[in-house]
C-alpha cells in the first residue's frame, strides 16, 4: 500500500546536519533514507520498551551512527536527485 508522503523542513545544528549525511553516506543512503529508518527504528525501540517514560532517556542525534550499524538490510542507495544535490 503507498503510503502518503510529507514533505518537511527541519532545522539542526550545522555540525549534526554534517554527521548525518556522513553517516548515511557511509551507509550508501540517502540522507532522507536514513532519516526514515533512523525514526521508525527509533519508533520501534520506543514502542517495545518497557522502561518507563520518566526514566527512558530520549533519543539524542548522537546515537545515530550507533544506532546505524545495527541495520541488517542492504541499504538502497542513493537516488538520482540526491546523486546529483551532493556531486555524487
Amino acid at each position: 500500500m503507498k503510503q502518503e508522503m510529507v514533505v518537511s523542513n527541519i532545522r539542526i545544528p550545522k555540525n549534526d546536519w554534517l554527521q548525518v549525511k556522513a553517516v548515511a553516506g557511509e551507509l550508501g543512503m540517502s540522507v532522507n533514507q536514513y532519516i526514515n529508518y533512523i525514526i521508525e527504528r527509533f519508533t520501534i525501540i520506543n514502542e517495545l520498551s518497557k522502561e518507563s517514560t520518566a526514566k527512558r532517556k530520549s533519543p539524542s542525534i548522537w546515537d545515530l551512527p550507533k544506532t546505524s550499524k545495527q541495520i541488517k538490510t542492504k541499504p538502497l542507495g542513493l537516488s538520482r536527485e540526491d546523486k546529483e544535490i551532493y556531486g555524487l
